[in-house]
């Protein structure tokens, strides 16, 4: 944690990168020496000149969280998404066995820098469970695979650096030893919520720290994003799934939503930086609703331990 407050306290680089790929690279250099994801996501922040940049650093450390066997270097999608939602009855892509193997075939609609990636991971349903619920499972593809189509998608709105992906998946031939262990959505799926939202606001908040000291603005502003960001690295720490942890996430981003009302009246200016901040600060409140049901469970949690 003490090179972690180093990095924090130090002053930003002068050369930010412009490009998805170049920034990529200089935040992997920079957190080179991290070997935590959540201290990977926040260091690479403080390289970001954008909140989308910043969000691609969070996201592939929280798929480095998820799935520690990915490595640092290697970059990753997660394919869940389907017209019907990311809940396991909602998984109509299918895992069958085959002579020599296993095939894959569904389609995905939403994957996220899927077209970026070395490695996909793919939930699928192989059938029911005793219970009757669907048996979810997420195997580890590369993207190169026949069978495999990745069709881009058009830009968002807004952090439309930020690309995502729709996946055809036709009869896409695995091996056994390709499956991750355990279940594929109480262990992956359903925990990476959390850690994506941990992991990306933590670096977003690296971003922010950088921000605040290039722009030479408030230094109290620069004290209290210091204390969110290392607040975020201790819940990277934790259990994603305990409601402790999700009792102080909620406590972490209500404080960065208030931060960020704050720098809206401080970034009017015209330059790129405002101008995109304008444009991307939309992100903070993507999957509010996700976040709300969560904190609800945990605060009956809370009330009946």
């Amino acid at each position: 944690m003490d090179a972690l407050v180093r990095a924090l306290l130090r002053k930003p680089g002068a050369a930010l990168a412009t490009e998805l790929g170049a920034f990529r690279r200089a935040a992997s250099e920079r957190a080179d020496d991290f070997r935590v994801p959540i201290d990977r996501a926040i260091v690479g922040g403080l390289v970001a000149d954008r909140v989308g940049f910043a969000f691609a650093a969070g996201f592939h450390a929280a798929l480095c969280r998820l799935v520690p066997s990915l490595g640092f270097d290697h970059r990753a999608a997660l394919a869940v998404s389907e017209t019907g939602g990311t809940h396991p009855r909602a998984i109509q892509t299918t895992l069958r066995a085959r002579p020599g193997g296993l095939v894959l075939s569904g389609t995905k609609s939403w994957s996220t820098l899927a077209a970026e990636a070395d490695t996909l991971l793919i939930a699928a349903c192989r059938g029911e469970r005793p219970d009757g619920r669907a048996d979810v499972v997420v195997a580890k593809v590369d993207s190169a695979r026949t069978g495999i189509v990745i069709e881009p998608m058009a830009a968002s709105a807004f952090v439309p650096e930020i690309h995502h992906a729709r996946l055809k998946l036709d009869d896409v031939k695995l091996s056994h030893d390709e499956l991750l262990p355990g279940d594929g959505y109480a262990d992956y799926v359903k925990p990476f919520r959390t850690i994506e939202d941990v992991h990306v606001f933590g670096a977003l908040l690296g971003y922010l720290v950088s921000l605040v000291r290039r722009r030479r603005l408030e230094p109290s502003l620069n004290e209290r994003l210091v204390s969110l960001a290392l607040t975020a690295a201790g819940l990277g720490r934790l259990e994603p799934a305990h409601p402790a942890t999700h009792l102080a996430l909620a406590g972490l981003l209500a404080s960065v939503e208030s931060l960020v009302q704050e720098l809206d009246a401080l970034l009017r200016g015209e330059d790129p930086e405002a101008v995109r901040w304008r444009r991307d600060r939309a992100l903070f409140k993507v999957a509010g609703s996700a976040r709300e049901k969560r904190l609800v469970a945990a605060r009956r949690w809370q009330a009946n331990p």
